[in-house]
Formats: structure tokens, sequence, C-alpha cells
């Protein structure tokens, strides 16, 4: 009995390296964007995320959230500024991934996003998001984690009409994120 409480306890430590140390958490992280658009190249662009996790007694925590994004690029063709918008909800499973290290912790995870695009030529449209990426927590204290992490998004959004009256298809296309932000959890482990 001794041994089996023993070996509990040290793989609910383990686990909690890797992920927030409390069952429940919310997260705000700012992130840095890059978007893979056609021939129009990459544009980058800046945003914000914020999440509510829920971390069971397991290597697994899951996530749903907002996310905005805006992204703008000079186009010297057309003498102007593109300029989009990208807003959405999402769902975010995380894998922690097992380390001996103390105040540290990596994850994979995946997301799942519905999406909504503006821009400054009067079209939007929506559409959906899926992806994959990593992250470190470090744990500041037993209630606040710094989290910073990567992923690469592919994106499809529907048709946009435009103010001309006509239409155009919005090709899918890959995005790529860095973030960084603070995770402060909630709630009492019960063993």
């Amino acid at each position: 009995m001794r041994c089996a409480l023993t070996l509990a306890l040290v793989t609910v430590a383990g686990v909690a390296h890797a992920q927030s140390e409390r069952p429940y958490s919310i997260q705000a992280a700012g992130l840095l964007t890059s978007l893979k658009l056609g021939r129009t190249g990459n544009i980058g662009g800046a945003g914000f995320e914020v999440q509510g996790r829920y971390t069971p007694l397991s290597k697994f925590s899951y996530g749903v959230g907002v996310q905005y994004s805006t992204h703008s690029s000079f186009n010297p063709g057309l003498n102007s500024d593109d300029k989009l918008t990208l807003s959405g909800v999402f769902v975010e499973p995380r894998y922690a991934v097992p380390l001996t290290a103390a105040r540290v912790g990596v994850y994979l995870a995946g997301r799942l996003a519905g999406l909504r695009q503006t821009n400054n030529f009067g079209s939007s449209s929506n559409g959906w998001a899926v992806g994959a990426g990593a992250g470190v927590l470090f744990h500041l204290n037993q209630r606040v984690d710094l989290d910073g992490g990567g992923a690469v998004i592919r994106q499809s959004l529907g048709d946009v009409t435009l103010n001309s009256g006509g239409a155009a298809t919005f090709p899918s296309f890959t995005g790529y994120v860095a973030k960084l932000g603070l995770n402060i959890g909630f709630g009492t482990r019960k063993l």
C-alpha cells in the first residue's frame, strides 16, 4: 500500500511539471504571427488569446478560448496597405511530455478553431483552422506559470463578396504563431 501511494504521488508530481499545478487555469498570451498568403507572400501580425483550461490528474489538459490577430503588409503594386483581421474561438488539447525538471514543463498541443476574417476592402467570411504546436511552461510558483510556444496552423476561409459586387475565393493558407503569456491556476487537487 505504501509503495502504491508513493508511486501515485511521484506520478502526479511528474505530470504537474508539464501542466498547471492547479486543476483549473486562465491563460492570456500575446501572439506574433506570419501568414503565408499565396502570391502575396508572408504578412506579419500580432494579437492575443485568452483561454480557460482544465487539467485532470493525467498527462492531458483541455482548453477553450478566443483569439484575435491583425495582419498588414504594404503592397507596392497597388500602393496601399492590405489589412486582415482574424478572430475566433478554439479548443486546444495538450499532452504533457514527462520530464524530471522541477520548474520546467514541455507540452505538445493541437488546435481546432472557428474563424471570422474581416479586411480593409470591405469583405468578410467565416472559416476554420487546424494546427499543432509545442510549448514550454516555466513554473514561477504554485499558481502562476510563464507559457511560451509556437504552432503551425492551416486556415481556410469562405468566399468573400467584394465591394464591386463580385465574389472572390479566399485560398487556404498556412500561419505560423509564436506566443508568450501567463497561466494563472486555481482550485485544489483532491488525491
